[in-house]
Parts: structure tokens; sequence; C-alpha cells
């Protein structure tokens, strides 16, 4: 996968939550997880494509898990400062909150109800130009 997140700054010793994944899925460091299948318990899959919006940001993983390894959990980041990849949509601006975009991406579209509903990743540190796609640090959680 590419555009994978880059940590900047973590607050916290124990920001990292334990979420299952399936064994089959390989993951990389880094990479924007969403809330996995609705009805189950603390399931996370990586943020995709078309649609990825309107899903619940779960965390960034804390390392990479190999497809087929056995393994069925993943450490997802919930807070901190991250580098993420804002696509070239809208301009997003510091200080506003912004939601998943698809693969690694983040998005500055965001409406009233995504507060609510979860779809906040968390809040831009810098801005960023529409139509232009870069790198900018963003404070995930809800702060």
């Amino acid at each position: 996968m590419a555009n994978e997140a880059i940590i900047v700054e973590l607050q916290a010793a124990m920001n990292a939550v334990d979420f299952s994944v399936a064994d089959g899925t390989g993951i990389s460091k880094g990479t924007l997880m969403s809330m996995g299948v609705v009805g189950t318990s603390r399931t996370a899959v990586a943020a995709t494509g078309a649609g990825t919006h309107k899903s619940q940001f779960a965390g960034i993983t804390t390392a990479e898990k190999e497809a087929n390894d056995g393994a069925t959990n993943v450490s997802l980041h919930q807070t901190g400062i991250f580098d993420l990849n804002a696509g070239a949509g809208k301009a997003i601006t510091a200080g506003q909150k912004v939601a998943l975009s698809g693969a690694n991406m983040i998005t500055g579209d965001v409406d009233d109800d995504d507060m609510s509903k979860g779809f906040i990743v968390g809040t831009a540190l810098e801005g960023t130009a529409a139509g232009v796609a870069e790198t900018i640090e963003v404070d995930i959680g809800l702060r």
C-alpha cells in the first residue's frame, strides 16, 4: 500500500488499542483503518476506495501485519500527531476536522453529522489548497 501515515509525535505511552483483523490480510505499518463488519466487536479493516469516507475511523496500525501469518490482532494508534495524505479535493484549513477519504487518504469534506457518527479522523494542524494533494500534520482522535 502507499501513502502510509508517519508518526510525528505520540502524546501518551498507552495510546494503542488492539483490534481483530483477518489472518489472510496483509496490512502495512501506518495504514489508516476503519471499523470492520457491523455487529462484530473491535474489528478493523484497511480504509479503501469509494465509500470509505462514511465509515468510522478505528486508528492507524502500529506495525506491519503479514498475510497468513496466524495473527488476527493488530494494535492501532488512536491518539497522536501524524503526517497524513490529503487528497486533491476541497481545501483544508488548520483547525478543521478531517475524515477518511480512501486508501490512506483524508478529506476536509465533512458535514455536520460526521462527528456524531464517528467518521472524524482528527484535526488538521496544517492546511492545503483546494485541488492539491499533499501531506499535512493531523492530530488524530477527538480532542
